[in-house]
C-alpha cells in the first residue's frame, strides 16, 4: 500500500511538472519572439505588449487557443479592445505566418454579397482587400456559404463558414498604446539545463533558439543587443 501512495505521489508530481514546464515554455517562447522581432525591425516593435501578446511594427498580436466562431472569435477580440488580425502586405503575412501553431486561424476578413453573389472581401475596418495569399483553389465559396477566412496551418488563406467554431482559433490585433514604455534593450531566455547545475552549458547559437525553448528551464541568461545581431553575456545564475 505504501508503494502504491509513493507511486501516485510521483505521478502527481511528475505530472504538475510538465504542466508548468509547458507554461515556462509558452512565456519563454513569447518574450524570444519579442526579442527577434524588436532585432529584425532595429528595435521598432520593442512596444510594450499585453502578457502573450506578441509585438510587431508597432502592433501586438494574439494567437488564441481554442476554437470558436468567427463571430465569437471577434467578440473575444473586441473585449480586449482589439480586433481580428488586419493581414496588410507580405511582411505581415510572415510574421503571422511564422507563428501559426498547427491548427487554423480565423483572420478579419469577410465576403462582401449582394443577391446571394460575392462582389468582393473587406477587412473588419471597411477596408477592401488589396494584399491577399489564398490558398490554391480559393476562395471557392464552397455551396454558397464561405462568407469569412481563415489561415491554414501552412499559412494560406481559406473561405469558410462563419458558424464553423469546431476546428478554427483566431488572433486579435491591436495598436501599442503609448502609455506603454519601452524595456532596456536587454531580453532573457532559459538555456539548457546542464549535465552538471554547477556547470552552466553553452548559450545556444542565434539558429538553436528555437530548438532550446522545448529543453528544461534551468540558467537564466541575459542577451543583450547589439545593432542588429544578438550577443549573449556571461550566464547569470
Amino acid at each position: 500500500f505504501q508503494q502504491e501512495s509513493a507511486l501516485k505521489e510521483l505521478s502527481e508530481r511528475v505530472t504538475q511538472g510538465l504542466a508548468e514546464a509547458g507554461r515556462d515554455r509558452e512565456d519563454i517562447r513569447t518574450e524570444l519572439l519579442r526579442a527577434l522581432e524588436a532585432a529584425r525591425f532595429g528595435n521598432s516593435s520593442c512596444e510594450q505588449c499585453p502578457a502573450s501578446w506578441l509585438p510587431f511594427r508597432g502592433s501586438c498580436y494574439l494567437f488564441s487557443i481554442p476554437p470558436a466562431s468567427w463571430v465569437e472569435a471577434q467578440r473575444s477580440c473586441a473585449s480586449a479592445g482589439a480586433h481580428l488580425v488586419i493581414v496588410n502586405d507580405l511582411d505581415e503575412q510572415d510574421f503571422v505566418s511564422r507563428n501559426v501553431r498547427g491548427r487554423g486561424y480565423w483572420l478579419g476578413l469577410r465576403a462582401v454579397r449582394r443577391a446571394e453573389k460575392i462582389q468582393g472581401y473587406q477587412w473588419i475596418d471597411g477596408v477592401p482587400l488589396s494584399f491577399s495569399h489564398w490558398n490554391q483553389g480559393e476562395p471557392n465559396d464552397a455551396q454558397g456559404r464561405e462568407d469569412c477566412v481563415m489561415m491554414l496551418r501552412t499559412g494560406m488563406w481559406n473561405d469558410a463558414r462563419c458558424e464553423d467554431k469546431e476546428r478554427d482559433s483566431w488572433i486579435c490585433e491591436k495598436s501599442c498604446s503609448s502609455s506603454w514604455i519601452c524595456p532596456p534593450p536587454l531580453i532573457f531566455f532559459f538555456s539548457y539545463q546542464p549535465p552538471c547545475p554547477s556547470q552552466p552549458g553553452p548559450v545556444p547559437a542565434l539558429g538553436d533558439l528555437h530548438s532550446s525553448l522545448t529543453a528544461t528551464a534551468h540558467t537564466r541568461t541575459y542577451l543583450a543587443f547589439t545593432g542588429s545581431k544578438i550577443r549573449a553575456p556571461r550566464p547569470v545564475i
